[in-house]
């Protein structure tokens, strides 16, 4: 109540443009000091606003012809196509994913029957193959790259035929996070995913992409009431 009466009349810090106000909400108190009870904070209490950090995306759009299982020794560098600021990446693996597979364990492991019964578990099922149909048919994949790259950065790829679709044609979406089994890669950095959330055949070994934008963490300064 208080900060929406301070918004009413004109307080505007600086990074509070970019947060969405409804959902704005204190998270955590921190208290200096030992207390046997909460302290009388006075008729002036600082009170200090964090705001959490929010990925920025960058276009790049640059072609990549990725091979599946082929090893990949050198950097690629790419730039920013309005600040021409200049990046890498290092590629670690290019693998086929069948989400389907993946998805069905998680559906018949021990952990969900004990928290749903059966008759449960079998609609969210269908529910999940009727809608997920739709995105990947079950005798298709999902590609999946493994990278290493500046810290704060992720990457985004998508196939050149999915870019040159028409909006009816790749309307349906559906996000995914993959975790890479090792955490680190031949560079010694931590390996970061990107999922081409995009219907790709079994039988793909070569594939036209382009790596779309890249995304850096903005962080946002603290603000001191």
């Amino acid at each position: 109540m208080i900060f929406t009466e301070f918004f009413k009349r004109g307080w505007n810090p600086d990074g509070i443009e970019y947060q969405s106000i409804e959902n704005l909400f204190l998270t955590t108190a921190e208290i200096s000091g030992e207390y046997d009870c909460i302290p009388d904070f006075g008729e002036n209490p600082v009170l200090r606003l964090t705001f959490r950090c929010e990925p920025k995306p960058y276009w790049v759009q640059r072609p990549v012809t990725l091979s599946i299982g082929t090893e990949y020794p050198d950097k690629l560098y790419f730039q920013d196509k309005d600040l021409s600021a200049n990046h890498w990446v290092q590629i670690n693996q290019v693998y086929l994913l069948d989400i389907w597979e993946e998805t069905m364990k998680n559906f018949d492991a021990p952990l969900l029957a004990e928290q749903f019964a059966a008759s449960e578990r079998n609609k969210h099922k269908a529910d999940f193959e009727s809608h997920f149909t739709a995105i990947c048919p079950k005798d298709m994949c999902f590609l999946v790259i493994e990278y290493e790259c500046e810290e704060d950065i992720s990457l985004r790829f998508q196939s050149k035929e999915w870019l040159n679709a028409t909006i009816q044609d790749n309307s349906s979406c559906m996000g995914f996070l993959i975790k890479p089994e090792k955490k680190t890669g031949i560079l010694g950095l931590p390996l970061k995913t990107s999922i081409m959330a995009e219907p790709i055949s079994k039988n793909c070994a070569i594939i036209d992409t382009e790596l779309v934008f890249y995304s850096i963490l903005q962080k946002y300064d603290d603000v001191l009431l």
